[in-house]
């Protein structure tokens, strides 16, 4: 209902995968003007084991059936593409098999980047499309700012291989008390904690590469306690 509804109002739909996919939510999506994936891999395992079948045949299920919706981009993070069991080894011909289905079905892949603390960052990214000709970038405006390095770090790393975003904001000092219980991010663009000079940054670096790709609104609602902390800091900010 959510996809169909946004569909009606010319916006594209991201989804994420899911091999056993509602056939409404497939229909919903064939309807969207512009499509992308986001890629998962929590079945892949229960899959192979099941079908006896590779790691590759699961990745290529999942373009095949990405692929029947005129999706754009599949977007990875980096655990499905790393070699198992080892400590965030890329894993290239996996990586490599992708890129080249994903031209022959036309649909770029792009690796998202992830948080720093799960041992990666923009350096991570930027070797592994170092190593792989055709892999591009999704930029999550959000996970920038979990680690300890700078936007700018990240766009002078990444530009040139970006075709693909996830924008969102993360919350503000004043939100600070309560975002243990209710999230740190994924927030509207512009109403949080990323400064009004990165957003620039971003846009101008945008014109630069003359990107023309999908930019996905990932955001979700904030909590009431949220809303209300906001608006009672607006109000008293009349009174002054």
């Amino acid at each position: 209902e959510a996809a169909r509804e946004i569909a009606r109002f010319g916006f594209g739909v991201e989804a994420w995968y899911d091999p056993n996919m509602a056939p409404e939510l497939a229909e919903a999506l064939r309807a969207a003007p512009a499509v992308s994936v986001h890629a998962t891999g929590s079945w892949v395992k229960d899959w192979m084991a099941k079908t006896g079948r590779s790691r590759f045949d699961a990745y290529r299920m999942q373009l095949d059936d990405i692929a029947a919706f005129n999706c754009r981009t599949l977007v990875l993070h980096a655990s499905h593409i790393i070699v198992k069991g080892s400590d965030h080894e890329l894993d290239v011909e996996l990586a490599s098999f992708m890129v080249e289905y994903g031209r022959e079905l036309g649909i770029a892949i792009a690796l998202e980047n992830t948080l720093e603390e799960q041992g990666l960052s923009y350096a991570w990214e930027a070797d592994a499309i170092a190593q792989v000709d055709g892999l591009n970038i999704c930029l999550d405006t959000g996970h920038v700012y979990w680690t300890d390095h700078a936007l700018a770090d990240y766009l002078g790393a990444l530009k040139h291989r970006l075709v693909h975003m996830h924008v969102q904001d993360i919350a503000c000092e004043l939100e600070s008390p309560i975002t243990e219980i209710y999230g740190l991010d994924h927030l509207n663009p512009g109403s949080g904690g990323i400064s009004r000079d990165d957003w620039r940054l971003l846009l101008d670096t945008l014109e630069e590469i003359d990107f023309d790709g999908m930019a996905v609104f990932e955001v979700r609602p904030r909590h009431p306690l949220q809303l209300g902390l906001q608006a009672r800091e607006f109000m008293q900010s009349m009174q002054r």
